[in-house]
């Protein structure tokens, strides 16, 4: 068994030796002497590697708010913590409507989700819950546009009030304001 683990260690370490004398140019086939053909060097152009490094936004603005990706990247500073973030409004949730006379099943609570791109994928964006239907102070609805840029302010959380949980974090709406300058 031990002639075995040392002819293995032998042939592993020992082919890399066999190779071309260094400063030879290209490779020769047959024994050596006058009648050995030698082969051009091949020279290999590749292009450079690929970055498999994901692209993220900034983990804070200038404006100090937070990134979906910078909130959930400092979780254990952020977390329990009223924040601001700043991202695009992915994904609306709204009730279905019921038609008359038709039993539905009861609506969730409403939320949306905000990534940091416009067509950011869904898994990657924030959970966003419990903001009220109607504007406190106007008494009017609030309305939001899916694609546009948002500050939502509310406490970085992994649960909310009303049920919704989420290991990566959730933020507990507050108020939100619809970016004008970009």
């Amino acid at each position: 068994m031990a002639m075995i683990k040392l002819g293995v260690v032998m042939l592993l370490f020992g082919l890399p030796l066999l190779g071309c004398p260094s400063g030879e140019k290209g490779s020769s086939i047959g024994a050596e002497g006058p009648e050995q053909t030698h082969l051009p060097q091949i020279r290999v152009n590749l292009p450079p590697p690929p970055s498999f490094q994901k692209e993220h936004a900034p983990e804070r603005y200038t404006d100090s708010s937070y990134s979906v990706y910078g909130l959930k990247k400092n979780i254990a500073t952020t977390l329990s913590k009223q924040v601001r973030v700043k991202g695009f409004l992915r994904e609306l949730y709204e009730c279905p409507v019921c038609p008359k006379g038709a039993t539905c099943k009861a609506c969730d609570k409403p939320h949306f989700w905000l990534a940091d791109r416009a067509s950011g994928p869904k898994q990657e964006a924030l959970l966003v819950s419990d903001y009220p239907k109607l504007d406190p102070q106007t008494k009017k609805k609030i309305s939001f546009e899916v694609g546009a840029s948002y500050y939502v302010m509310g406490t970085f959380s992994k649960s909310s009030p009303t049920g919704f949980s989420n290991s990566e974090g959730l933020l507990v709406f507050s108020e939100a304001k619809r970016v004008t300058e970009e």
